[in-house]
C-alpha cells in the first residue's frame, strides 16, 4: 500500500506534482510517521491519501522511499483519512485503512482472538454478533490498522453499519507491548472520524467485565450506557455516542 501525506490546501485541486523535485514523495504505512515528524510536526490538518497503485505512473524506490515520477491525481485515491498529531505536536500513530482479511490486519485480529480467549475462554463464533471483513469495509464500513513510530502495526479496529444512521465500532485491539501509550484513544478517535466521513450520526460499541480499562476509555470519551442492542453474550456494557 502506498500513501501520500497532504494538507487540505495542497489537495484542493485534486492534483499533486511536488514541483521542483521531479517526483511526488510517497510512503508505505510503516514509513509515514518519519516524514510526518521531520517535515510537518505540529500540523493538525494533515491527511493521508490512500492510493491505488494500479492507477499510478512510474514508481521508483529511492533512499528507501517510493517516488512517483508522474502527477498524483484524484482517480488514484481510494480513501482519505486524517493524520492528527498529539497535543505536543508529535505524530505517534498513523491509521491506515486495511482490509481485515489481509495482513497485517488479519494477524492483529488473530492476536486479539487469542488475547480474548485468555481472558474469557473460547467463544462460539456463531453466538457472537457479526463483524466480518466485508461488513467492516467499503462502502458502509472500514478497518483501520495503526502504525507506530517504530514502523510496526500495533493496533486495529473496525466499523460496521447497524442502520438508522448508526455505526458499530468493533474489534478494537492494541498489542500488549504497545499499551499504555494512548494508542487506544487515538484509535477510537480515528474510528469516530471514519464514521463521520461515512455519514453516521451515532456510534455504538460494547465491552465485557474482564476489560474495565476499555469501559473506562469509552465513558471518558463520551459514550453513554444504553441497553443491550446486539445480544453479545460476553458483553456487560453497551455504549452510544453522538458524533
Amino acid at each position: 500500500m502506498l500513501l501520500r501525506i497532504t494538507s487540505p490546501e495542497e489537495w484542493a485541486e485534486g492534483r499533486i506534482t511536488d514541483e521542483g523535485d521531479g517526483f511526488v514523495h510517497l510512503s508505505g504505512p510503516h514509513q509515514v510517521l518519519t516524514p510526518a515528524n521531520a517535515l510537518y510536526a505540529g500540523r493538525r490538518d494533515l491527511q493521508l491519501l490512500v492510493l491505488d497503485e494500479s492507477k499510478l505512473g512510474e514508481i521508483r524506490v529511492e533512499g528507501g522511499f517510493p517516488h512517483l515520477y508522474d502527477a498524483l491525481t484524484a482517480d488514484a485515491v481510494i480513501d482519505v483519512v486524517r493524520l492528527p498529531c498529539d497535543e505536543d505536536g508529535v505524530f505517534r500513530l498513523a491509521l491506515v485503512p486495511t482490509h481485515a482479511g489481509s495482513s497485517p490486519a488479519s494477524d492483529l485480529l488473530a492476536a486479539m482472538v487469542e488475547f480474548l480467549d485468555s481472558l474469557n475462554g473460547p467463544v462460539d463464533p456463531d453466538a457472537m454478533p457479526s463483524a466480518s471483513p466485508e461488513e467492516m469495509w467499503a462502502p458502509d464500513g472500514t478497518f483501520l490498522v495503526g502504525w507506530d513510530e517504530t514502523g510496526a502495526p500495533v493496533c486495529c479496529g473496525g466499523l460496521k453499519r447497524l442502520g438508522g444512521g448508526v455505526a458499530e465500532i468493533k474489534r478494537m485491539f492494541v498489542v500488549p507491548e504497545a499499551r499504555s501509550r494512548g494508542h487506544a484513544r487515538r484509535l477510537l478517535t480515528g474510528l469516530e472520524d471514519a464514521a463521520r466521513r461515512l455519514g453516521y450520526a451515532r456510534a455504538r460499541l460494547d465491552t465485557g467485565p474482564t476489560q474495565p480499562h476499555a469501559k473506562a476509555l469509552y465513558t471518558s470519551a463520551g459514550y453513554v450506557e444504553i441497553p443491550d442492542y446486539n445480544a453479545n453474550p460476553k458483553a456487560s456494557y453497551w455504549g452510544e455516542k453522538r458524533l
